[in-house]
């Protein structure tokens, strides 16, 4: 029989998949077709690989990434972060700013924490690419660290570098999770803040028109209420309980029931409207650690779900043991009862024979 010759192409004309055929007319193995096409320009169809290219970014992709996360290298962001505000409080003191060698000593060390903390973020925009802008907390740190880039150059802008500091809202869970309540409770805040600022302008509009020409007659030591604004300003000193016992007393002087517009200001912007504030905050605090609470919960009922998953096929399969072991108990009973149905028999057996026995006897006495 002759053998058909190994073709590169060798096809039918009617043949729509161009199979290639082995030397026994069969369909090649996967090692058989790669090894056909060893040598022969398969340019045409040919799957595109990966480039180089692609493989060095999807590396460096990986790695960025193994060492962002690295909780050492975490755990050094946020001591260097610590460092460099110590370090910026302290070129604060005279022996820093009046030595221009200890000086520009500090500026290199907060220039080399800049280099690091750009590296840093640059590693994060390695492994996240452009979503890292979806992440508010890496896009809050980008703006530190470029707002840090242009600080170093324009000197007026050198002092804000402390806010570097706030860095560490990002780096520590704790923080993170205070200020993550506190935007939370911003709605309400923002209510709260309205009702307050409509009681300011109601009594800034009030004492304005009560007490304008105070100062200007001499009854008061300083200007509280002779335009708006003073007044707004006077408010926010009551509302805080700064002196406000010092400037009521003075206005009692000429007018003596002052007392009641002083004390109801006090009484709704500051024990009402304030504690309202901080009541706001705490719910928002408590509802975090509900959150803590409920994701923890979760988990252990999903852990308990699991585990009740496993003793439940545990369970199967012991009442699959179970079955095969009331089989071979049903076969040992059977096998019992087998027995005690054979020695019935026997005894059965002897008795008839004792009777026969009985009966001889009986009839033997008889004929005596």
């Amino acid at each position: 029989m002759e053998k058909r010759p190994l073709a590169k192409n060798m096809t039918s004309e009617n043949d729509e998949n161009n199979y290639i055929l082995t030397e026994d007319g069969k369909f090649p193995s996967h090692d058989d077709f790669n090894s056909q096409l060893d040598g022969f320009d398969t340019t045409e169809n040919q799957r595109i690989e990966p480039s180089g290219s692609r493989n060095i970014e999807q590396q460096l992709q990986h790695l960025s990434g193994t060492v962002v996360k690295d909780v050492r290298f975490m755990r050094l962001v946020v001591f260097m972060i610590i460092i460099n505000s110590v370090m910026m409080g302290i070129a604060t003191f005279d022996f820093v700013t009046d030595d221009p060698d200890v000086n520009q000593a500090f500026e290199s060390v907060d220039f080399a924490f800049l280099i690091f903390f750009t590296i840093e973020l640059g590693l994060q925009f390695i492994h996240r690419g452009l979503s890292l802008f979806s992440n508010r907390w890496l896009t809050f740190d980008f703006i530190v660290v470029a707002f840090s880039w242009m600080s170093a150059s324009f000197m007026i802008l050198r002092t804000l570098r402390i806010f570097r500091v706030l860095r560490l809202v990002t780096r520590v869970r704790v923080l993170n999770e205070i200020v993550a309540a506190l935007i939370n409770t911003i709605p309400k805040l923002i209510a709260i803040a309205a009702v307050l600022f409509l009681i300011f302008y109601v009594y800034a509009v009030m004492l304005t028109l009560f007490f304008k020409d105070m100062y200007e007659e001499g009854l008061t030591s300083y200007d509280y209420f002779s335009r708006l604004d003073k007044t707004f300003l006077t408010l926010f000193q009551l509302m805080t309980l700064d002196s406000w016992s010092t400037v009521t007393k003075e206005v009692m002087e000429v007018y003596p029931w002052s007392w009641v517009v002083f004390v109801s200001f006090v009484t709704l912007s500051s024990f009402t409207v304030v504690n309202l504030i901080i009541a706001v905050i705490c719910d928002a605090i408590q509802d975090l650690h509900r959150g803590d609470f409920e994701s923890t919960l979760e988990a252990v009922i999903s852990q308990s779900k699991t585990e009740e998953g496993e003793r439940n096929t545990e369970s199967s399969l012991c009442s699959h043991t179970d079955v095969n072991c009331v089989e071979k108990k049903v076969n040992d009973l059977s096998n019992v009862v087998e027995q005690i149905l054979s020695n019935q028999k026997e005894m059965q057996l002897m008795l008839e024979d004792i009777m026969k026995a009985q009966n001889a006897r009986n009839v033997t006495s008889q004929n005596r």
